[in-house]
């Protein structure tokens, strides 16, 4: 199973696949983790993926373009990738939904 983590914490992630449950899975081969770097995908020059939320009212959003441009370039690698996009406006990330998300 590959997994491709969009973020703008890349390195967060090294911790996690080399240590624990995580690392002995990759060493295993049972799974593999990608980290795309968000920035990349901004159009301006200084790499912002911030926005204000539209509307008013305070705090900030994430522009649209760079997720929906970094999950092409995802999709354009590897056509049959399935998209989970964790929003708190989303169904719950539950036990049987991943369940129901896992290909064996």
């Amino acid at each position: 199973m590959k997994f491709e983590i969009i973020t703008l914490f890349p390195e967060m992630f090294s911790a996690i696949k080399e240590e624990g449950v995580v690392a002995r899975a990759i060493k295993k081969s049972i799974i593999s983790i990608s980290e795309w770097q968000l920035r990349d995908f901004s159009s301006n020059k200084y790499k912002n993926i911030d926005d204000k939320p539209y509307g008013g009212g305070g705090g900030m959003v994430m522009q649209v373009k760079p997720i929906r441009d970094c999950i092409a370039k995802i999709k354009e690698q590897t056509p049959e990738t399935k998209v989970i996009y964790l929003s708190p406006q989303g169904q719950a990330l539950n036990q049987s939904l991943v369940e129901k998300l896992v290909i064996l």
